[in-house]
């Protein structure tokens, strides 16, 4: 089977990172591994994942060789193209509102048609027998104005699944509704999200459940992260954050009495650059009631957490195409995200007992 895969936002650091490390460093099987729930089970990546042909959409007009030498997340060796298609760019998003770049297309309808206009020629023009597209652009407006006006999230979410390509929801944008999920299953299509899960969030859902097996009271959590690459100042803005601050809080639904004393911060600071920082302050009562806490500290390399976190993605996805699992939305994927979409599993032993349970079978 051969697979293809494309990326909204294909020059921004994660994109990238994973497009770069993936040509350099697929054959350096040790390093290449590494990071990967799947392999920690099986071993190794199915052999497709090792034959993925990529592309995607960028408002960018630089090459993946000068974004990768800008950025400096890996080291740049030797030059390599893909095809990048021009991005879409609604009235709502982030390029748009705050960056002034044009809007692509007066329509949703316009924009609808001509991505899957890109799906379908990548598709024939590389003899794909699937396509997978990930979405890395800028989240959705959230803002607390009702604006009119389209995202481009929106657009490439309805062309995918029409299109008959499998869409991954990797940012806090609300793209997955239940028409999408309907309309997936009429396509043939599979859906997984939203908002991959790389660090602090999932080391949340680590501890929340260690303390809860432990009979403890989470009396409140505080967190607060820094962030310097793009998506850090693109979240440092109040109409675009607001999603991602409740996906951050939502792994904690129903544990915390009082929500007030659950606080998520997310602060925009350049020096940092694509190594973010998590700190955590976390209140807890034992026994007798007496009163403890816990400091946690994290230091993550942004976009390559979540480019292996995408192989893993892109892989358990390949299995489902060749074992037919059932068109919908990918539950087994829970853990991959910080909101995942269609679980009533908010436990990290859970998810990844059902995560082990796919990949094993």
């Amino acid at each position: 089977m051969r697979v293809g895969v494309m990326l909204c936002g294909v020059l921004g650091c994660t994109a990238s990172t994973l497009v770069y490390g993936y040509h350099k460093n697929k054959n350096n099987k040790d390093s290449f591994r590494q990071g990967s729930m799947w392999c920690s089970i099986k071993g190794d990546f199915l052999p497709e994942v090792y034959n993925i042909v990529f592309s995607g959409w960028d408002v960018n007009s630089m090459s993946l060789a000068e974004v990768v030498k800008k950025y400096g997340i890996i080291d740049y060796s030797d030059k390599i193209d893909i095809n990048i298609y021009q991005a879409i760019v609604g009235s709502l998003d982030y390029a748009h509102r705050v960056e002034g770049v044009p809007m692509s297309h007066v329509s949703i309808e316009d924009a609808i048609s001509k991505a899957k206009h890109d799906i379908n020629e990548f598709r024939t023009q590389n003899m794909l027998d699937k396509v997978i597209v990930i979405n890395f652009s800028s989240p959705m407006y959230c803002g607390p104005q009702k604006l009119k006006g389209w995202s481009s999230t929106t657009a490439y979410s309805i062309a995918t699944i029409e299109s008959g390509a499998d869409w991954v929801e990797f940012t806090p944008s609300n793209s997955i509704s239940s028409e999408l999920v309907n309309l997936s299953i009429k396509s043939r299509s599979r859906i997984a999200g939203r908002d991959g899960s790389t660090g602090q969030t999932i080391l949340k859902l680590l501890f929340k459940d260690f303390l809860l097996n432990k009979n403890f009271i989470i009396d409140g959590w505080y967190s607060t992260n820094l962030i310097g690459n793009n998506d850090g100042k693109v979240l440092a803005h109040g109409d675009y954050n607001v999603e991602k601050i409740l996906d951050k809080k939502a792994v904690l639904d129903n544990t915390i009495n009082d929500l007030d004393n659950h606080i998520v911060e997310i602060s925009y600071y350049k020096p940092a650059g694509d190594n973010k920082e998590s700190w955590d302050c976390v209140d807890f009562s034992g026994w007798l009631g007496n009163k403890m806490s816990l400091r946690l500290n994290w230091h993550g390399r942004d976009s390559i957490l979540a480019a292996s976190l995408a192989l893993d993605i892109i892989t358990c996805l390949i299995k489902c195409e060749k074992t037919n699992y059932p068109y919908g939305i990918v539950d087994e994927l829970a853990i991959c995200f910080k909101n995942p979409v269609n679980t009533d599993s908010n436990s990290y032993f859970e998810q990844f007992q059902n995560f082990r349970k796919f990949v094993s079978n």
